[in-house]
């Protein structure tokens, strides 16, 4: 037993290293080796990914090849469509060359289709080329220059002036570069403003004060004057005083220039003019009174400036600031029981008294006018003669002692010139447009004509119902006569824009003929004629309704009358009686008129779309 035992211990370890190895043969067998397979793997990856590569770069290769060989049709294309483009800027600002609204070109064996879509606004220029099946696009968007022109007032004239009558109304300001003059009821809702025609500082005067002196307490001292020297010779445009009152004197004050006779006023009134008792406070304060006769004073010539009233009262009277040192240079202040009389008594006051007196420059005046109301109004202007302003005579606060400067009309010579050239660019009216004499004339319903931009040589006539349709700016060389329930109005082309109607002659508007923009908010027709002043007519004669218009004179006379209504009027001069009417319409502070065709374009976009 001994000796069996270590050999069964011996053996046992072989049994088991055999089964052992064959137990790994067999898994051997049944299982593949892990890192073959990972290499299989990758190997199949590698091969898609760079058969994708290959792939890719093949269509790149392909597609920049075709895309190299297309290059030059391409560009030519391109080359084309500019060309296209430059031939038709050309001939669309200058005149010298025709264009179509669509053509071809054809250069070598490409070829471009133009288009030109053309508004009073601008135009749009398509040109589309092509060589061989490559197509390119270039559209460039062109804006009509333009002349801008603010109508700022209801009325606006130069230097003639404004003369008003008859219960005529302007609905609106004014600005005036020569006097403002009405009667019988003229009013004005706004505010006025008249050029400086009078000097901006004083000729003469004398300013300090260290008393009063009253006067109007007795029918003894109801005048007092303060003689003085004039450094200028020229008119005598205004005046002004140093005064108060006291009490409720219940008399206007007069004031005026009146000659020397003996170191003393004399009996001669050179002009006078009043003051309103309502316009003095209790305080003193200076009070400018304009003249609306402007007698020449000479240099170094004595005159005198006399303040009296009418009636006197001891607890209503008027106080005059003075100076009782009386030292302004050989001059001096007189009291009297009246003025003006050659036998008047004068007295000297030892004193003298302030005042200010403007000579020279050409006088422009309000005068005779009623202007706002209570509540609104106001006028600027070297003098005030005889007018109401925000309900109070002048002066007032309202009534403004101001030198406002020359107003510049709103067109220039050269915009004026715009339209003339802008005209020029179109026919000239011919048959069967107009007659054989020029004239354009159309009478009666559906009588109708659509012109612009044209040259008429004759007159422009429409009577009865006939219609006038504006495509672009017309010229008439001679006279434009409107009556009886004509039409004028500017195309839809125009958009928001405004057109014109210029006249060598003179224009005359009657009988309700009505004026229209193109629709759109903001268009207006502008009616200008360019009658000089002085000939023996107006330049524009309206007796008409006609909203929704300007009329412009730019050197003559504007008239209107019987009961017209129309929206601005600009003139040399401006003359409106009889209860017409002006509303001021406040689309007119932007207006903008094509400045014509010549170099008229900017170029507001250039691109390709194609």
């Amino acid at each position: 037993m001994l000796v069996i035992e270590p050999l069964l211990l011996l053996r046992q370890p072989h049994c088991v290293l055999m089964r052992s190895n064959r137990e790994q043969q067999v898994r051997r067998f049944i299982t593949p080796y892990p890192q073959g397979q990972a290499a299989l793997v990758a190997t199949i990856f590698l091969f898609l990914i760079g058969t994708a590569i290959v792939s890719t770069w093949s269509t790149i290769s392909i597609a920049t090849i075709k895309t190299i060989a297309a290059l030059p049709n391409s560009l030519q294309s391109y080359y084309v469509a500019e060309s296209g483009i430059e031939d038709s800027l050309l001939r669309l600002t200058n005149s010298n060359y025709a264009f179509a609204a669509n053509n071809t070109i054809t250069i070598g064996e490409s070829s471009t289709t133009v288009s030109i879509n053309q508004g009073s606004q601008g135009a749009t220029v398509t040109s589309t080329g092509m060589d061989s099946t490559l197509v390119r696009k270039v559209v460039v968007a062109l804006e009509t220059n333009t002349v801008g022109a603010s109508f700022s007032y209801g009325i606006q004239v130069g230097s003639g002036g404004l003369t008003m009558r008859d219960n005529s109304v302007i609905n609106g300001n004014v600005y005036s570069n020569g006097s403002v003059v009405g009667q019988n009821h003229a009013t004005v809702t706004g505010d006025v403003i008249v050029a400086s025609g009078v000097p901006s500082e004083p000729d003469s005067e004398y300013t300090y004060a260290n008393a009063d002196h009253s006067f109007a307490l007795a029918s003894t001292n109801k005048a007092a004057a303060q003689s003085f020297r004039p450094l200028a010779t020229g008119p005598v445009t205004q005046v002004a005083v140093n005064i108060a009152k006291v009490g409720t004197p219940n008399d206007n004050l007069r004031v005026r220039i009146v000659s020397d006779n003996g170191n003393k006023p004399s009996g001669t009134t050179l002009t006078q003019a009043s003051i309103p008792a309502s316009v003095v406070g209790t305080v003193s304060s200076w009070i400018n009174i304009g003249f609306s006769d402007t007698p020449t004073l000479t240099a170094g010539t004595r005159y005198w400036v006399d303040v009296d009233s009418g009636t006197s009262h001891p607890n209503s009277y008027w106080k005059w600031r003075k100076d009782t040192g009386d030292t302004y240079a050989s001059e001096t202040a007189m009291s009297a029981s009246g003025c003006c009389s050659g036998s008047t008594n004068w007295s000297n006051l030892n004193a003298d008294l302030d005042f200010k007196v403007w000579v020279g420059g050409t006088p422009t005046r309000i005068e005779g006018m009623t202007i706002g109301d209570t509540t609104a109004g106001s006028g600027r202007a070297n003098v005030f003669v005889d007018s109401t302003i925000h309900g109070s005579p002048c002066p007032n606060s309202y009534c403004i002692i101001d030198s406002p400067a020359p107003s510049t009309m709103p067109l220039s010579g050269g915009s004026i010139d715009a339209f003339l050239d802008q005209a020029a660019q179109g026919d000239i009216c011919a048959p069967p447009i107009c007659n054989s004499n020029g004239d354009l004339i159309r009478t009666g319903k559906g009588s109708s004509a659509t012109i612009g931009p044209m040259v008429i040589n004759g007159d422009l006539k429409l009577f009865d119902y006939s219609s006038l349709i504006l495509t672009g700016t017309v010229r008439v060389m001679g006279n434009i006569d409107f009556n009886n329930h004509c039409t004028v109005t500017l195309d839809e082309s125009y958009g928001s824009g405004d057109g014109v109607i210029v006249a060598d002659g003179w224009i005359n508007v009657a009988n309700n003929c009505s004026f229209a923009g193109s629709g759109q908010i903001g268009s207006y027709p502008l009616v200008l004629s360019m009658y000089p002043d002085g000939e023996d007519r107006p330049a524009i004669d309206l007796n008409n309704h006609a909203d929704g218009v300007v009329f412009y004179a730019s050197e003559g006379t504007i008239e209107i009358s019987n009961n017209s209504t129309v929206n601005s009027l600009v003139g040399y001069a401006i003359s409106i009686k009889n209860n017409a009417t002006i509303t001021y319409d406040s689309g007119l502070l932007d207006m903008s008129f094509e400045s014509g065709p010549t170099g008229g374009f900017t170029i507001s976009s250039w691109k390709e779309e194609q």
